[in-house]
């Protein structure tokens, strides 16, 4: 996406844009114009990069910085912004598509814009799909889609957005874009590698094993509520929606709530008859958001046999991160820019399930609740290692897999246990690509396959930040991710990389090492 910073008042000031990314994307790269020419970003150490960009600023020369803030949240800093002038920056965002069915898949663009946007323009082309396979809509408003020079085409144009919340501007300023593709191509497992920096890699989506036995309904709930200020970001239509779904299923069940803020508040007790929940609803909608987030405070009370947990696994507040559940919970993430990784591995790990509300639908969602699925019990290579998982349990219908080939063809082996029945093993071929290749898209920096292979790794090791410091570090300088440890830097001139020692992009890299030499 292709961004320029306006300042609008009379004196030089510095750019800063805050953005949140779901858990399906990645910044892989972004470019700042300098002298009229796209000038692309390097990886740094996070610490050094902040370092760096307040040294050069005083200088009063062209730096720019990209770093993760927390959880999937993300900060570009440029300098300067001329009096009354612009910067323009390019930002290179990749993403897995969700798939919703065989053939079908579906991509989102959240815009919950934080202030008043004057005028939006957004064109979307989808190469090789016609009109009809494109159904789109903003927020509750249909869009129709256009044929394009190679395949379908969809316009936007909005004026006087209002963010959530907002008055005197367009109702759907505050939604989300959503696109349903279908008419693609289905099937079996899928598998892609490519040749990056003399290693193969591979990726590979395999469609699951769905069968599933009903869980055993709960008669003791505990709800734990993240009622902090960041709360209030969070889409409570679509938690309500599933909380009333799920609750008319069940005859009799008695909720003991927790808020937690700083501190968890005492638990309150709600008995819910034949699913009417009218007290609890009324007791949430009357929750006032505010103060710090404390995640070790989301502890699971004794004496109940499920919880359900609805934050965006963010906190700001004390020490240490969300505590192991002795019963199955189940994350419920409606947010943005979540920690959706830390919710997704203390659920699983107690034997419940994460549920992106933003992601998928209510009636999804509702038979996570209500049924225990096949799980991914092993996994296995003759031919490749570093294997990497998303996660043991089916993510919209499929495992996705990704590790490093050694050898031309890897055959990859899966066990799956249902809840009933017998352990299966599934077993695919991967073959390496042939040749090299620098990225299925202009400018990203690693292919498909590796870049996929290093976001599901950074997940892993981001479940233990603390001890995983370095290797986090490694990965993120190799494939140019941006993470806690590393950000993306651009500089003015050669000279500012080499006194800095910071290597440059290729176009700069002779006369570096030249200078360097010297």
């Amino acid at each position: 996406g292709e961004l320029e910073l306006r300042n609008p008042n009379d004196r030089v000031l510095e750019g800063a844009l805050e953005f949140p990314l779901t858990e399906a994307q990645s910044v892989v790269g972004f470019a700042l114009d300098i002298n009229g020419e796209l000038r692309p970003a390097v990886p740094v150490d996070k610490a050094r990069g902040r370092q760096v960009f307040e040294d050069v600023t005083r200088t009063r020369v062209d730096p720019a910085l990209l770093e993760a803030t927390q959880g999937r949240h993300h900060r570009l800093r440029v300098y300067p912004l001329p009096a009354q002038g612009s910067r323009r920056v390019v930002l290179e965002i990749a993403e897995t598509l969700e798939p919703t069915r065989p053939g079908a898949a579906r991509w989102r663009l959240p815009l919950q814009f934080g202030g008043p946007v004057g005028q939006l323009d957004l064109q979307a082309r989808f190469a090789g799909l016609s009109p009809q396979a494109v159904h789109a809509t903003l927020g509750a408003t249909p869009l129709a889609a256009s044929p394009g020079p190679d395949g379908a085409r969809l316009e936007l144009r909005r004026e006087r957005l209002m963010p959530r919340g907002g008055t005197g501007g367009a109702r759907d300023g505050a939604a989300e874009l959503r696109v349903d593709l279908s008419s693609l191509a289905a099937g079996g497992p899928r598998a892609t590698s490519a040749r990056w920096r003399d290693q193969d890699w591979f990726y590979a989506e395999v469609p699951a094993d769905l069968r599933s036995a009903p869980r055993r309904a709960p008669a003791r709930v505990a709800l734990l509520w993240d009622a902090s200020g960041s709360g209030a970001g969070r889409d409570h239509s679509r938690e309500f929606a599933l909380l009333d779904a799920w609750l008319r299923g069940l005859n009799q069940v008695q909720i003991q709530l927790v808020l937690v803020r700083d501190t968890a508040e005492a638990p309150e007790t709600f008995e819910v008859r034949r699913g009417d929940w009218r007290a609890l609803r009324e007791r949430l909608q009357r929750v006032a958001y505010d103060g710090a987030t404390a995640l070790s405070a989301m502890r699971v009370p004794a004496g109940v046999d499920q919880a359900l947990l609805f934050s965006d696994g963010l906190g700001n507040y004390g020490e240490g991160g969300l505590p192991a559940s002795p019963v199955p919970l189940f994350a419920v993430q409606a947010a943005t820019g979540g920690d959706t990784n830390a919710l997704r591995r203390v659920a699983e790990a107690s034997g419940g399930a994460l549920l992106e509300l933003l992601r998928t639908d209510t009636d999804a969602a509702l038979r996570q609740l209500r049924e225990q699925p096949t799980r991914l019990s092993g996994l296995s290579a003759d031919g490749a290692e570093d294997l990497e998982l998303e996660s043991p349990l089916p993510v919209h219908g499929r495992w996705v897999i990704a590790g490093r080939l050694t050898r031309p063809e890897a055959r990859i082996t899966l066990e799956t246990t249902p809840p009933t029945g017998r352990l299966r093993t599934q077993t695919i071929a991967v073959q390496a690509a042939t040749g090299t290749t620098t990225g299925e898209v202009a400018r990203i920096a690693a292919p498909l396959a590796a870049w996929r292979w290093a976001t599901l790794r950074l997940a892993r090791l981001q479940t233990e930040p603390e001890r995983h410091r370095q290797a986090i570090r490694r990965l993120g300088r190799d494939f140019g991710l941006v993470t806690p440890e590393t950000s993306l830097i651009v500089l003015d001139t050669v000279a500012d990389y080499v006194r800095h020692e910071i290597e440059p992009p290729a176009s700069l890299l002779a006369e570096y090492r030249t200078q360097v030499a010297r």
